[in-house]
């Protein structure tokens, strides 16, 4: 199962390795899921981000491209997979621990809709 902190950390290390307007893209999909962490969208609507904006856009070359599309499909599979999982798994792949353990009660009830889960 990926999680958030698998695709940053793999987005990451495609960063080091291009440059110019492939990095600026690279950086848009970094920007996404750095943003995604802090506000109130959902894990869908968080792939559903990354599906469009990897539909508008096109990197310099394929292999590229592909290792975006594919990162994007990992975390949709994993999303896939959420149904099973506790509360406890929800956070650590998403990577919203640190966010739940400074939350109050109510900033609580927002991330259990964010990971897709009832209270």
């Amino acid at each position: 199962m990926t999680s958030i902190a698998d695709i940053q950390q793999e987005l990451l290390r495609l960063r080091t390795r291009v440059s110019g307007p492939d990095a600026a893209l690279v950086d848009l999909f970094l920007g996404a899921l750095s943003r995604w962490r802090d506000d109130d969208a959902t894990a869908e609507d968080l792939v559903e981000d990354l599906d469009r904006t990897l539909g508008h856009i096109w990197f310099s070359s394929n292999e590229n491209h592909a290792t975006v599309a594919l990162m994007i499909a990992r975390l949709r599979d994993t999303l896939s997979a959420i149904a099973g999982m506790t509360m406890n798994e929800r956070l650590y792949v998403f990577d919203l621990t640190d966010r739940w353990d400074q939350a109050s009660d109510a900033q609580r009830d927002v991330i259990y809709t964010k990971v897709l889960a009832k209270r």
